[in-house]
């Protein structure tokens, strides 16, 4: 069995079910509600999970609305340090700045 994916890409006999229209409005809808804080993110991503549990099983719904947001916290992490370190060398750390062009050109 594979894994579920992001956003309502599920395995097996799940995988159509679901349009992708209707799938950015629940991602949307659970986003706008996230933007009350951790109660709204709770309470969005419940709300996502309880409308596609119409058309696919709730673990299958949970398993991807799981993904998603273990998705959206890293990559916001990653974000979050690559522009930490891109404003260090204007705060005032110039051999930073001679570190990380060495680094670039190496990879």
């Amino acid at each position: 069995m594979r894994g579920p994916g992001a956003g309502g890409l599920h395995s097996g006999d799940d995988q159509h079910k679901i349009s992708f229209s209707r799938l950015v409005g629940l991602r949307l809808g659970a986003e706008a509600a996230g933007q009350l804080g951790i109660l709204g993110q709770t309470l969005g991503d419940s709300v996502r999970v309880s409308r596609m549990s119409a058309e696919i099983p709730v673990a299958s719904g949970l398993a991807s609305v799981t993904f998603d947001r273990g998705l959206y916290v890293v990559t916001a992490t990653v974000t979050t340090i690559a522009g930490i370190l891109a404003a260090l060398p204007s705060w005032g750390f110039p051999g930073l700045c001679a570190c990380m062009r060495v680094c670039s050109l190496l990879h």
